[in-house]
C-alpha cells in the first residue's frame, strides 16, 4: 500500500508512470517527484493529464474543497519544471490535445487544413490547456526496448563453426553475444511479444532455405545497451534424419522480427548428423 510517502516499489524497477487529474491534489509534491525519480528505469517516463494556472478558483473546486475537503492545487508550470529538474529528469514536453467541446464549421476545418488557425480556435485550445494540460517528464535519455524493431543490434560469436550431432543428442556450445544497439532487451513480458531470445534454424546445406525452426534460450537477463552475454548453451536438434545442414543462429525479438533483419550479422555453424 502506498502511505503518501514512499511508492512500495524497487528501485528503477518501472517504465512508466501516469497520473491522470490526481497529482494537483498531493500536498507533498516534491516529496513525490523524487520517488518518481527514484522507481522510474533509467528512459523511463512521467506522464500527466493534469490542470494548470488558477485551477483552485473555479467554481468546481471551490464546490469541492468547501463540501468534501479535498486539496485544490494551483499547478505553477515553471515551479512544477524546476521541482522535476531538481530531482534529475529533464524538461517537460507538451502534447497538443483537442477539446471535445470545440467544434469547427466547413470553413474554419478548410482553413486549419491550409495551416491557419482562428482566433476562435486559439482562444479554445489555450482554455483548454489550462484546464487539461497533456504532458511528460522523461528520466535521461529516451530508450526504446525490444516490443519495437528500432534499436534492436547484436554483435553474437559461436565459439565453433563445425559440429557432428548424434541423433538425440544435444551439442554444448560456447556463446557470446553484446547488444550494440540503442534499446534496452527485456527477458519477460505478460505475453511472448518483444522478449529476446537466443535461436537457431535448420537450413538446407545447399539452398540455405530454412528446414525448421530450432531450439530458443531465453536471455538470463533484461540487457540494458553495452550489455554481454558469454556462457554455454546446449543445443539439441529438431530434426534427426542423418545428412549435412547449416545452423543458423541469431537473437529474435519475439513477435517483432529477428535482427539479421534489422543488419545483425547471424552466424553459420556446419552440422553433420549421424544416426
Amino acid at each position: 500500500m502506498f502511505d503518501g510517502h514512499s511508492l512500495p516499489l524497487k528501485a528503477e524497477e518501472v517504465d512508466r508512470i501516469i497520473c491522470f487529474d490526481a497529482f494537483h491534489h498531493v500536498p507533498n509534491q516534491e516529496e513525490i517527484v523524487r520517488e518518481f525519480y527514484r522507481v522510474l528505469r533509467n528512459g523511463g517516463t512521467v506522464v500527466f493529464n493534469e490542470p494548470l494556472g488558477l485551477h483552485s478558483k473555479t467554481p468546481a473546486s471551490q464546490m469541492e474543497m468547501r463540501e468534501y475537503k479535498v486539496l485544490e492545487n494551483d499547478m505553477d508550470m515553471t515551479a512544477l519544471k524546476s521541482v522535476f529538474c531538481e530531482a534529475g529528469l529533464r524538461e517537460p514536453t507538451f502534447k497538443v490535445a483537442a477539446n471535445p467541446e470545440y467544434m469547427m464549421s466547413y470553413e474554419e476545418w478548410q482553413t486549419c487544413r491550409t495551416g491557419e488557425i482562428s482566433n476562435r480556435m486559439a482562444n479554445a485550445l489555450s482554455q483548454f490547456l489550462q484546464n487539461s494540460s497533456v504532458f511528460y517528464f522523461q528520466k535521461g535519455k529516451a530508450l526504446y526496448d525490444s516490443r519495437q524493431a528500432e534499436g534492436l543490434a547484436h554483435e553474437l560469436e559461436i565459439s565453433v563453426s563445425k559440429l557432428t550431432f548424434k541423433v538425440g543428442v544435444p551439442q554444448k556450445i560456447q556463446v557470446s553475444f553484446r547488444n550494440v544497439g540503442e534499446s534496452r532487451w527485456i527477458d519477460k513480458n505478460d505475453g511472448p511479444v518483444g522478449t529476446v531470445n537466443f535461436a537457431s534454424r535448420i537450413l538446407d546445406y545447399n539452398s540455405k532455405d530454412i528446414l525448421a525452426e530450432n531450439r530458443r534460450f531465453r536471455i538470463p537477463n533484461e540487457m540494458e545497451p553495452g550489455d554481454h552475454f558469454s556462457g554455454e548453451i546446449s543445443v539439441p536438434l529438431s530434426i534427426s534424419q542423418p545428412r549435412t545442414y547449416w545452423l543458423k543462429f541469431d537473437l529474435v525479438s519475439e513477435k517483432v522480427c529477428w535482427f539479421e533483419t534489422l543488419g545483425s550479422k547471424a552466424v553459420l555453424v556446419e552440422i553433420k548428423v549421424e544416426a
